[in-house]
């Protein structure tokens, strides 16, 4: 017998000489030289090729070993691998496993090969999911799964690498069930990001999660319904088919977060503003978004349909007057509810100019500045977290008072920018303040 064992995967009964490369290879074209290859069981669903049927554990000596891989990082201060394999020369087959047999299969979980896999730092014990699923095809089942220690919901970790129509059949038999979709779904939201991104560019969006449910093949289930019409809402694809005519789809924080990652504050106003939502999440900071940026009828329409009445009014009445320095106008009378923002903000203590520029305080401004006559070096200190906030009226009161504008080198007028405050933006420049930003280069270099 060997000194040494380790696992190969074969397209026979017998060993097979092949190259290792496979799609996380660091190396490349270096990492491929033909041989027997042997790994750990860890390692061994990244270098599964269509043609593998079974798997065999092997032993092998010191002078059969021709090559040694490893790939990672190795220092004077740390040392660790992230794949590694050997090619042999030649090698002994202790015990083979036919992918495709239950039996084989029943045997090899009972086997090392199971606390092997669980216990390895490296690898992802969800990555066997991909090498029994290429093996039995439709007929994975839950069973299976649990013999490796394996649960239905780790295929959210692989569903990428495993081809829609095998996971329409998953669907179909129960093996993706309620849970194991949500967890799907919920844990690969980042992929529709990619996917809006892909069809801005005028690219094919195919993500698995994309494509395994339209028209023709729809889930079942309530919060699979929404799970998926979110999925496809943030993707940019279609996903009024997936709901009721008068349902809405649901967002909490989270779920909201890759909306924004995928269209900008701006794109997500719009998304809030034009299409049917139920939220639990703080819509405060999109209707501040509004405000600075000069969508007023936007944030009317945000705060009418999602703040809370009392406190999300105070607020939006709170943040306007910061930007634009007066009570905004409704069809009733507002300054009540003006005058109890102001007492809101008198009866906050002793704040000092920042705090009361970064909480948009601007009554309380106002009385600060006419009572305490702050220095040159505090309005200037101060001035930068108003712009930061995007609040122009509350600039434009500290300039009026002797602040600088294009204090902390121009900071004011980079950030109106960059952020898109438009009324702050044009506060700035009809006061004299201008800045280009420097030209990006067209090099994926940056020069």
């Amino acid at each position: 017998m060997g000194q040494y064992s380790g696992y190969h995967l074969s397209d026979s009964e017998g060993l097979c000489h092949e190259s290792p490369c496979h799609d996380s290879d660091l190396f490349g074209d270096l990492a491929r030289q033909a041989g027997i290859l042997a790994t750990r069981a860890c390692y061994l669903p990244g270098f599964l090729k269509p043609g593998h049927r079974y798997l065999h554990r092997v032993q092998y000596h010191q002078h059969d070993i021709a090559h040694i891989h490893e790939e990672g990082h190795h220092d004077g201060a740390s040392s660790f691998s992230t794949l590694e394999y050997v090619l042999l020369s030649g090698a002994e087959i202790v015990e083979s496993w036919k992918l495709s047999n239950p039996d084989d299969l029943s045997r090899l979980a009972k086997s090392d090969f199971t606390l092997q896999m669980h216990r390895s730092l490296f690898g992802a014990p969800h990555d066997c999911i991909v090498m029994l699923a290429h093996g039995l095809g439709a007929n994975l089942n839950r069973q299976c799964l649990e013999a490796f220690g394996l649960k239905t919901t780790a295929i959210a970790e692989v569903i990428g690498k495993l081809p829609v129509s095998l996971l329409r059949q998953y669907v179909d038999s129960g093996l993706l069930d309620e849970t194991a979709l949500l967890a799907c779904y919920e844990q690969n939201l980042y992929c529709a990001v990619r996917d809006f991104q892909q069809r801005q560019k005028g690219e094919s969006a195919d993500s698995n999660l994309l494509l395994l449910f339209d028209e023709t093949f729809q889930p079942s289930g309530d919060k699979v319904r929404q799970a998926v019409a979110r999925y496809q809402l943030i993707a940019g694809g279609q996903w009024q088919c997936f709901l009721p005519d008068s349902a809405c789809i649901e967002f909490n924080e989270r779920q909201f977060g890759y909306v924004i990652d995928s269209r900008g504050e701006d794109g997500a106003l719009s998304v809030l503003r034009d299409l049917p939502l139920v939220l639990t999440l703080d819509v405060q900071p999109h209707i501040r978004r509004a405000l600075v940026t000069g969508r007023i009828s936007d944030a009317v329409v945000l705060l009418k349909r999602y703040a809370n009445h009392k406190q999300g009014f105070h607020a939006w009445i709170r943040e306007y007057v910061a930007v634009y320095g007066r009570v905004p106008r409704f069809r009733f009378d507002v300054l009540p509810f003006y005058e109890a923002v102001k007492r809101e903000q008198f009866s906050a203590g002793s704040l000092t100019l920042r705090q009361l520029c970064e909480s948009g305080y601007a009554a309380a401004l106002d009385q600060h500045l006419k009572t305490e006559n702050p220095p040159l070096k505090a309005l200037n200190s101060a001035l930068p977290y108003a712009a930061d906030m995007g609040y122009a009226h509350m600039v434009k009161r500290l300039h009026e008072a002797g602040a600088d504008l294009d204090t902390w080198a121009n900071y004011a007028i980079k950030t109106a920018t960059s952020k898109g405050y438009g009324p702050l933006l044009r506060y700035l420049r009809d006061n004299g303040v201008s800045w280009e930003a420097p030209e990006v280069s067209a090099s994926e270099w940056g020069f």
